[in-house]
């Protein structure tokens, strides 16, 4: 059969959208797997932290994920390789090795990033899912195309100017609505006043944590900026003492801990009493703290009830506690500090990850294991030193101190770490379950995160309003109304919609992020729009 050299308009559609497909099947792929883009050098040789991070498991949920993930790229490169006539043999070979190859290129690189796992099942299920592709567009690309195209006619004879900026506002006042509705899936009201408050393993004896924890203090409000600085140089609790609900000192191997404010029960000592001679972080300053390890631990004698409903009524809350670490290597995460019955129902819980810390807090977003997303501060203990930790939560934003005891009085004011739960981020947390859900709290992170935030709301806007601008004619006067109203006034609402939720004043910063994400979205959008408006 004699190919025609001059292709049909049909057919030059359909490749463009092969091409396009393709493109946007390795953008996904890249997005999806690398987010948040946060590499780390890896301790060792490249070489041997890539051989030796190919040892995780996949669970069924990844396992169909990986099977949809690579569709659209092996159906784009199965529609460019039809277009240079490529057979259906060497095809299904150049897109099967393409994706094992762009596959095992995104394991590799998953293995510098902290919060993903590389697999060798998940190689296996990407090339799979590209050769999916391949088969879907052989066998079905007739039907998808007529019907992508038909979709096409019809929606450029139903869409007009009118219609689209109907649809443009109707989407900003569901957007604001929603905004308004997440704004208390941050708070702590659904705390358990059953739980008992622990010291370094879970309930189920199935957690521990070896090392030592030499005070403990909490309190139902977010301490002030000063007062942080204050609780991080000093060994004691006295700048927050007016708001506290617990304070333990922990010094020494004791049977039974009292809470010196009076409002807890105490913490009794479960297990083997450790000797002082015992699994130490730090030799010179063993009298510190108790010991804990997988043969001992504390808990409360009964629930601490008081602690939990004057939280959940606040959803505040200020935690410090000055702790060493004896293994910079412990997994579980094991339980530093637990408010928990369960290793999957936590009021919160202060553990170690690798040598990083980990953070989980239970809000109706993060849910009952608070790890929806669960906050990471990775290298907290690469050494076994004392450091002092003070973490506060004002129902919206959670800020982890990092201090480093350098005597038994003196300690060094560390960084600090924040993770936002705003409403546009309880808002993308609650529709984007499909990202990975540890947060490592570090600037580069942070700052992908909240432009995601925002990008889930002002790329959509971008877009219809693209279709606006391509469809309207007028004179310069209203077209820059048009533009005011269409990429100026929605950043102001937004913003304005979430310092409401907040009780605080608008911020600048944010308002610009949403002017650029959607005037870049327009830009990006609109030859596109243009296009598809002007063909038959």
């Amino acid at each position: 059969m004699t190919l025609n050299p001059l292709k049909s308009p049909n057919q030059v559609k359909r490749d463009e959208w092969a091409k396009n497909i393709f493109v946007f099947g390795i953008v996904a792929v890249l997005f999806l797997t690398l987010l948040p883009f946060d590499f780390e050098k890896p301790q060792g040789s490249y070489l041997q932290e890539i051989v030796t991070s190919f040892g995780h498991h996949s669970d069924r949920t990844d396992l169909f994920s990986n099977l949809l993930l690579f569709i659209p790229f092996g159906f784009g490169l199965a529609g460019i390789l039809e277009k240079r006539k490529i057979g259906f043999g060497k095809a299904a070979i150049a897109i099967t090795i393409s994706s094992l190859f762009l596959s095992a290129t995104v394991e590799i690189l998953q293995v510098f990033l902290p919060e993903r796992a590389s697999t060798s099942i998940d190689i296996i299920s990407n090339t799979i899912s590209g050769f999916l592709g391949f088969l879907i567009f052989y066998f079905f690309k007739d039907l998808f195309f007529e019907l992508t195209f038909w979709l096409l006619r019809v929606g450029k004879r139903w869409l007009n100017v009118k219609w689209a900026i109907a649809i443009f506002i109707t989407y900003l006042i569901f957007i604001c609505f929603l905004l308004f509705s997440v704004r208390d899936i941050t708070k702590l009201s659904n705390w358990d006043a059953s739980y008992p408050l622990l010291f370094g393993n879970e309930l189920t004896a199935d957690r521990p944590w070896k090392g030592q924890v030499s005070q403990f203090c909490i309190a139902d409000r977010a301490a002030s900026k000063t007062e942080v600085s204050q609780l991080l140089e000093s060994s004691n609790c006295d700048s927050i003492s007016n708001f506290l609900l617990a304070d333990y000192d922990l010094n020494g191997n004791q049977k039974s801990y009292s809470d010196r404010t009076q409002n807890l029960p105490d913490l009794v000592s479960q297990g083997t009493l450790p000797k002082k001679s015992g699994d130490t972080p730090v030799e010179s300053l063993r009298d510190r703290g108790v010991i804990l390890n997988n043969k001992h631990w504390l808990q409360t004698i009964e629930s601490v009830e008081k602690l939990t409903k004057n939280i959940s009524k606040t959803s505040q809350l200020t935690l410090v506690t000055t702790m060493a670490s004896a293994n910079p290597n412990q997994e579980g995460p094991a339980r530093i500090i637990s408010l928990s019955k369960n290793p999957f129902a936590r009021n919160f819980t202060l553990g170690q990850e690798g040598n990083d810390l980990s953070f989980r807090l239970r809000t109706p977003l993060t849910q009952e294991n608070g790890a929806d997303p669960e906050s990471i501060v990775p290298n907290v203990f690469a050494d076994t030193q004392f450091h002092r930790v003070a973490i506060t939560y004002d129902g919206w934003i959670l800020k982890i101190y990092i201090g480093r005891a350098a005597t038994p009085k003196e300690y060094r004011v560390g960084n600090v770490y924040k993770l936002q739960l705003s409403p546009e981020a309880a808002l993308f947390w609650s529709v984007m379950g499909i990202f990975d859900k540890k947060i490592h709290l570090n600037p580069p992170s942070m700052w992908v995160y909240q432009s995601l935030y925002s990008a889930i709301i002002f790329v959509p806007l971008g877009l219809l309003f693209a279709i606006v601008w391509v469809s309207y004619r007028g004179n310069l006067i209203f077209s820059g109304l048009v533009i005011l109203g269409g990429i100026i006034l929605p950043a102001f609402l937004v913003e304005g919609v979430i310092a409401s939720c907040m009780e605080r004043s608008l911020q600048m910063g944010s308002i610009a992020l949403g002017i650029a994400i959607e005037t870049i979205t327009i830009l990006g959008a609109r030859n596109w729009f243009s296009a598809w408006l002007r063909s038959d």
